[in-house]
C-alpha cells in the first residue's frame, strides 16, 4: 500500500507542478498584454515624424530653423476649444522661436467651418488619423513639442503646459 500511495502522491505533485507552470505562464502573457503598448511608440526623445499626412488648410506653415508645438486638436471637444485661446497666445508671443500648427483628423470642410473660436495659427487636416496613429496618440487635445533640431521633446496635454514650462523649453532646446 505504501508503494501505491507514494505513487499517487508523486502523481498529485506532477499534476500540481503542471498546473503551477501553466498558471504562471497564463500570468507572464497576462503581463504581456497588459504592457503600455504605446511606450514602445513614443516619439519622446527620438526624430519628428514628417508632417506628410497633412493637408495644410492655407499655406505650409515655417517650421525650419525653429521649435513647432502641434496641437492634435477637434472641432467638438470643448478641451480642445478651450485649449485653442493658449495655442493663440503662444503662436503671438514666441513667434520669433515657435511655430504652433493644428492638426484634426476630421475633414476639411469640418474644420474650415468652425468659427466658434478665431484661431490665429496654421491650419493642418489629416482624415485618416495617419500622423495620430504613427505617434501613438489615443485622445485629444494632445501637443507635441519639437526642439529647432527636430526631435521631440514633449508629448502630452496642453493643460500642462504654460508660457513658464513654454519658454524654458525654449532656452533649454536652443543651447542643446
Amino acid at each position: 500500500a505504501s508503494a501505491f500511495m507514494k505513487t499517487v502522491a508523486d502523481q498529485i505533485a506532477a499534476q500540481a507542478q503542471i498546473r503551477r507552470l501553466a498558471a504562471d505562464e497564463e500570468a507572464a502573457s497576462q503581463r504581456e498584454t497588459l504592457a503600455d503598448p504605446i511606450s514602445k511608440q513614443s516619439p519622446l526623445n527620438r526624430p519628428a515624424h514628417k508632417l506628410t499626412t497633412v493637408k495644410w488648410l492655407g499655406e505650409t506653415p515655417a517650421m525650419e530653423g525653429k521649435a513647432v508645438l502641434i496641437f492634435f486638436w477637434t472641432t467638438w471637444s470643448l478641451p480642445c476649444r478651450n485649449a485653442i485661446l493658449d495655442m493663440n497666445a503662444y503662436a503671438k508671443d514666441f513667434h520669433d522661436q515657435l511655430t504652433v500648427v493644428g492638426i484634426s483628423p476630421q475633414k476639411e470642410k469640418e474644420v474650415t467651418d468652425f468659427k466658434d473660436v478665431k484661431i490665429d495659427f496654421p491650419l493642418g487636416v489629416d482624415p485618416d488619423g495617419k500622423l495620430e496613429k504613427d505617434l501613438g496618440l489615443t485622445s485629444v487635445p494632445q501637443v507635441l513639442f519639437i526642439d529647432a533640431q527636430g526631435t521631440v521633446r514633449y508629448v502630452g496635454h496642453p493643460g500642462a503646459l504654460n508660457r513658464t514650462v513654454l519658454k524654458q523649453f525654449l532656452v533649454k532646446t536652443s543651447v542643446e
